[in-house]
Parts: C-alpha cells; sequence; structure tokens
C-alpha cells in the first residue's frame, strides 16, 4: 500500500500553516513554504524569528522527532537554508531529476504561457539545489534558448540588433508577458493561414479532379514553408511614412497596388527587415532609377528628332566674292559648317498646302 502523503492547512493568511501526520513530498513542502512565506509577510515577522515560528507545525511523529533532536542547528537557519534541510532530509536523493528534467525541456508545440509556467514552478522547487536553480538572468537565456523554432525566429526579427528591443524590458514577467503576446499572434496567424490553404486547395480539387495530384504536391510544399515574421509597431510607421504595404512590404506602392499576399502569408526568405538604413537604400535605388528612365526617355527624345533647318556662320576671306554678292537677292552659303554653332529644335508646322512650281 503506497503511503499516504501529508497535508498542508491554512486557515488565514495571519496564521502558520500546519502539516499533518504523512509523507512529505515535494508537492507538499512546496504547498508549505509558500503558506509560510505568506504567513510571514501578513505578520512582518522579521528573517532571524521565521524559522522560530513554524518548526513546530510538523504533526508526524518520525518530522517532529528529528527536529526535536536539531531543533537548536535548525532554528540558526535561515528559513529557505530550513526548507533545503527538509527536503534533503526526507525526500529521496533523486528528487530533484524529474524537476531538472522539466527544467531543460524545449517548448517545441506547446503554448508559450504553459510552457513557462511549468518551467518556472520547476525552477522554485529546485531553489535549494544551487547547482540546478537558476536566478532571473539566467532563467531569461534560459527560456530564450529553448523557444519553439518559429518563435525564436519571431523573437530575433522584433528584438532586432543587440541590445534589441526585446533584450532592454529590464522586469522578467513583462519579458515573459511580451513573448506570450507574440506567441499568441503567431499561433493565430499560423491557424488563419491553414484554414486559407484548406480552403484553397478544397476549391482546386472541385474544380478540377484530373490535377489531384499536382494539388497535393503543392499543397504539401505551401504547408512546409516557413512563416513571415509580424511586422513591430516602427516597421508599421515607416511603411505608413513611405506609402508602403503591410502584407508584402513593398514602399511607395500607390493607390493602385494589389497585393498578392493579402490572403497568404509571405514567404520568410522574401521579407524585407524594415529599417531606416532600408528605406534610405530604397529611395536611392528608387531615385538612380527614376534619374536613369529620365535620360533614356530624353535620348529617345532626341533621336525622333527631325532636323528642319540649319545654321551656319557666313566666313570668307575673299572680299572680292563678298561684294558681288547682294545680300537681299540671294541666300549666302557658309563655306565651312561651324559645328559649335548648329541648333537644333523642335517645331510643329502648320501651312497650306501648294502645288510645286513649273
Amino acid at each position: 500500500m503506497a503511503p499516504t502523503p501529508a497535508a498542508v492547512t491554512q486557515s488565514s493568511a495571519s496564521h502558520a500553516p500546519m502539516v499533518s501526520g504523512g509523507t512529505l513530498t515535494v508537492a507538499n513542502l512546496r504547498a508549505f513554504e509558500q503558506g509560510c512565506k505568506r504567513y510571514f509577510s501578513t505578520k512582518a515577522i522579521a528573517a532571524p524569528d521565521q524559522v522560530r515560528r513554524i518548526i513546530y507545525n510538523f504533526e508526524d511523529e518520525t518530522v517532529s522527532s528529528w527536529i526535536f533532536n536539531i531543533e537548536d542547528e535548525l532554528m540558526d537557519l535561515s528559513f529557505l537554508d530550513f526548507m533545503a534541510r527538509l527536503r534533503d532530509k526526507w525526500l529521496s536523493n533523486t528528487w530533484f531529476v524529474k524537476y531538472g528534467k522539466i527544467l531543460m525541456t524545449p517548448q517545441s508545440d506547446t503554448p508559450f504561457t504553459q510552457w513557462v509556467n511549468t518551467l518556472r514552478n520547476a525552477n522554485k522547487i529546485l531553489r535549494s539545489k544551487e547547482d540546478l536553480y537558476m536566478d532571473d538572468k539566467c532563467l531569461r537565456h534560459h527560456i530564450r534558448v529553448l523557444l519553439s523554432d518559429d518563435l525564436g525566429v519571431e523573437y530575433g526579427t522584433i528584438n532586432g540588433d543587440a541590445p534589441g528591443v526585446l533584450d532592454t524590458i529590464a522586469d522578467l514577467d513583462k519579458w515573459i508577458a511580451r513573448i506570450g503576446h507574440m506567441d499568441y499572434n503567431l499561433c493565430h496567424y499560423k491557424s488563419s493561414f491553414k484554414s486559407n490553404a484548406g480552403n484553397n486547395n478544397s476549391s482546386s480539387t472541385n474544380a478540377n479532379t484530373n490535377t489531384t495530384n499536382n494539388a497535393t504536391s503543392s499543397s504539401k510544399q505551401h504547408h512546409n514553408r516557413k512563416f513571415a515574421y509580424k511586422l513591430d509597431l516602427s516597421e508599421r510607421a515607416l511603411l505608413d511614412a513611405n506609402d508602403g504595404c503591410h502584407c508584402c512590404c513593398c514602399l511607395w506602392i500607390g493607390p493602385n497596388h494589389d497585393c498578392k499576399y493579402k490572403t497568404t502569408p509571405l514567404p520568410f526568405g522574401e521579407v524585407p527587415k524594415i529599417t531606416e538604413d532600408y528605406v534610405k537604400a530604397e529611395r536611392q535605388k528608387r531615385n538612380t532609377q527614376k534619374t536613369s528612365d529620365t535620360k533614356q526617355k530624353l535620348t529617345n527624345a532626341k533621336q525622333k528628332m527631325t532636323t528642319i533647318a540649319a545654321v551656319f556662320d557666313y566666313s570668307s576671306d575673299d572680299a572680292s566674292d563678298e561684294a558681288s554678292v547682294e545680300a537681299n537677292d540671294a541666300d549666302l552659303y557658309a563655306d565651312e559648317y561651324m559645328l559649335p554653332n548648329h541648333i537644333f529644335w523642335n517645331a510643329n508646322l502648320s501651312a497650306p498646302s501648294v502645288s510645286p512650281l513649273r
């Protein structure tokens, strides 16, 4: 017959918890520790007096006999050290292995909030094991490493370069709450995407049953690709300021932009990180393209020009020729082209049609 675990009772926060007769376990020692801390806080009991106030609250004869034999030694301990002595004495030598394994379990497909609460509870239970317990700083890095692949990518994208946006959140609980919100959005995004993909596959099957094999292979590719990350507030602001699309992340899209990623996610490899430097580079690229297009248009226009007249300088060293030609009776012709003085222009001519002279 399995031994009966001890029960922990506490009538109110102003009274110390009591532990009934029975086997001490990780769970009831944890409940006793929590009840004691509540009691110490309510009654404002100083640290040196804490163990004295609760040391005789164990009703089991075996435990109370052990306490009676070394009570002076135990009373000199801090409360946390007293709880560590209880666990070392009354729990099995391997009691911490189970919780150490929990502490090392990666998130995988478990919802972040559920997973991190389990991990933190295991870490609290291991407080008496200095080689396993982690303070807030170590726990933060530990959680970061064990995040699922998709959430890890999302974290890195939003966080940015070190020290990133998320790294600057000093409070551990606020940091965890922020990641929990990211995980919720990511799960909702995946669920919506799978639903849309299922509808598309269903309609494709009904439309043409002869393409079943192609649709199946296309569906597999569709589901296996990485998801695009969700835009953070700074990225959305940059897109809005530069007439950008929140679906495909294109800038200066104009009023007639028809984005093909409104209902299907943008593949991860095609997603740029929207930063000030990225916008600056895209603007420079856009201006360079505009300049190139303008030059090409001018070149094309010049090639289409029709020369309707040319003006040349008249230069002659022969005074007799110059005197023999009357300016009003004949045209003057240059004896050589003065190329720097050539003038080209575009003109629209409007004149009545006439018959050629005979």
